[in-house]
């Protein structure tokens, strides 16, 4: 009897010590569960903040590739070249002299060319238009002021001569680029053309004052 009863509560015991433990797995899932909540949210927020700066990075791309197209103008500022008048300097019309053209008849077309620069120079005056100079000799005996913008091409030192016999002036040269204000931004050229004095007859090929950003190459 004593053995009985010994032996019902050492497995009353048993079965307490067996039981006990079965509030665990509920706990375990309950810590389980609130982590994989944490990982989502830590997830989440690290994809929104990826989005984030891969927005700024396309809005940087797009700013840097339209400012790609500002031009620094000699005072210091900024000209963006989808300005009207860039855009006219980029699309200029060309002109042309020749030999067999007549400034009487002439529109500067190249079916119709002028016959002198100093008719040229004192027609075009559109910045970003071009007057070029064909093959040939051309005597010229009265300044030719080229207004600012306005480039002047030949057809290569050996091909295009200017023959100036103009000699009013020792400080005004046959091709005359003064501005007004000083720095004024010229933004042209002057190129592909042999100047020639016939004896000092004429003195100054060219003269510019108070203009910047003019280029002269392949001239002699």
């Amino acid at each position: 009897m004593k053995t009985s009863q010994s032996n019902a509560f050492k497995t009353h015991i048993f079965t307490i010590h067996t039981y006990r433990p079965s509030t665990f797995p509920s706990e375990t899932a309950n810590k389980e569960s609130f982590d994989v909540r944490e990982y989502k949210r830590s997830f989440n927020s690290s994809i929104s903040m990826f989005m984030k700066a891969f927005a700024v990075l396309v809005i940087g791309l797009f700013l840097f590739t339209s400012c790609s197209k500002d031009e620094f103008m000699p005072d210091g500022s900024v000209a963006n070249l989808n300005d009207a008048n860039l855009k006219s300097q980029a699309s200029g019309v060309t002109y042309y002299i020749s030999q067999t053209g007549s400034d009487e008849t002439g529109n500067g077309s190249i079916t119709t060319p002028w016959r002198s620069l100093y008719k040229a120079c004192t027609t075009v005056t559109k910045s970003g238009d071009i007057i070029h100079i064909g093959q040939g000799s051309f005597t010229e005996s009265a300044y030719c002021p080229l207004s600012i913008g306005v480039s002047v091409e030949g057809e290569g030192v050996a091909n295009t001569t200017i023959i100036s016999h103009y000699n009013a002036s020792e400080s005004y040269g046959i091709l005359d680029l003064r501005s007004g204000s000083e720095g004024t931004n010229g933004n042209q050229h002057i190129s592909g053309i042999s100047f020639n004095g016939d004896n000092l007859t004429g003195r100054v090929a060219i003269t510019i004052n108070k203009r910047s950003n003019v280029i002269i190459h392949d001239c002699n």
